[in-house]
Parts: C-alpha cells; sequence; structure tokens
C-alpha cells in the first residue's frame, strides 16, 4: 500500500539549517528539527552549547545568520517576537525549582502527568 499525503503527521515546528555565529564564534551549525502533531523532543547539552542562542533564535530575540523557522507551514524569520506569540510561539525560562524530596524520575512524572491533564497517581496508596 502506497502513502498518500493523508497518512502523514502534520508537521508543526519545523527548524531549516538554522545557523548563527557570534564574532567568528559558530553557536549555532545547520541545526535541523521537524516536530509533528502529539510529539515532544528536548534541547539537551552542556553550558555553551547554544541551547540558549537556539531558543533566541525561534523566539525571535536574534535573528539566524541562515536557515528557516516554520510553524504550521508559516515562515517566522521575518516576524517579531509578538507576532510569532500571537502565531502560537510561546517561551518559559529555566526554572530548577525541583521537589528535593522525590527522585529525578518522580520530578519528571509530575510534569507529565500534569501536561496530559489527568489526575495524579503518582502518591495514590
Amino acid at each position: 500500500m502506497n502513502a498518500t499525503a493523508e497518512d502523514k503527521p502534520e508537521t508543526i515546528f519545523e527548524l531549516k539549517g538554522i545557523s548563527k555565529s557570534f564574532d567568528g564564534l559558530q553557536a549555532l551549525e545547520n541545526i535541523a528539527l521537524k516536530t509533528h502533531h502529539g510529539e515532544r523532543h528536548a534541547v539537551i547539552g552542556p553550558n555553551g552549547a547554544g541551547k540558549t542562542t537556539l531558543f533566541n533564535v525561534i523566539f525571535g530575540e536574534l535573528d539566524p545568520d541562515a536557515g528557516e523557522i516554520y510553524l504550521f507551514n508559516r515562515m517566522l524569520n521575518k516576524r517579531l517576537t509578538r507576532q510569532r506569540v500571537r502565531l502560537g510561539v510561546s517561551r518559559t525560562y529555566q526554572i530548577t525549582n525541583l521537589f528535593q524530596e522525590l527522585t529525578a524520575e518522580e520530578n519528571i512524572l509530575l510534569v507529565v502527568n500534569g501536561s496530559a491533564k489527568r489526575a495524579l497517581s503518582l502518591f495514590r496508596s
């Protein structure tokens, strides 16, 4: 059976060839990412790896040197931050408040349960 356009998941967000440098220091080089409905991705790396720079480019606080940013197939590159917000791009800043008495796994489960809009079952006996 051949796949049709209806079988392909909708692309929600896409980065194509995003690059950014500062005075000769290459912070981002040819970053590509495509997300579809229902997917979750994480951007991880050590300090100085370019994570904040990437999010500053996505949110419009920095212009990429190269590449394109799409949300629901609309190019965001030349849009102001406030225009991106109206289209659905939002940002939260790192919050390091964890529940110290819980394990790392339990902290992650709280986030997953909370974002799934279902009752927490983590602490039921």
